[in-house]
């Protein structure tokens, strides 16, 4: 008896749904993000192999900017794994 008042108590529960996968545009504005925050910082030579400025930054096409990111990214993971 008990086992039915306590059933009619309990809901199933609700799965949420997935969040969105973030957009070509959404990742590109992120990596330009980080190359921006590296060239404020000016280690862009010794991370990408090239001076960069601020506006330099802003200016690269989405192809540039994920040639830039992808070697940002392997320094990065070198410097990591050395250190």
């Amino acid at each position: 008896m008990t086992n039915a008042v306590i059933e009619d108590y309990v809901t199933p529960a609700v799965k949420a749904p997935d969040p969105p996968a973030p957009t070509k545009d959404e990742n590109i504005a992120a990596k330009r993000g980080s190359l921006a925050i590296l060239a404020t910082i000016g280690n862009t030579k010794e991370f990408l192999g090239v001076n960069m400025s601020l506006g330099d930054v802003h200016k690269l096409s989405e192809k540039d900017v994920e040639k830039y990111y992808v070697r940002y990214q392997a320094v990065m993971g070198q410097q990591l794994t050395d250190g």
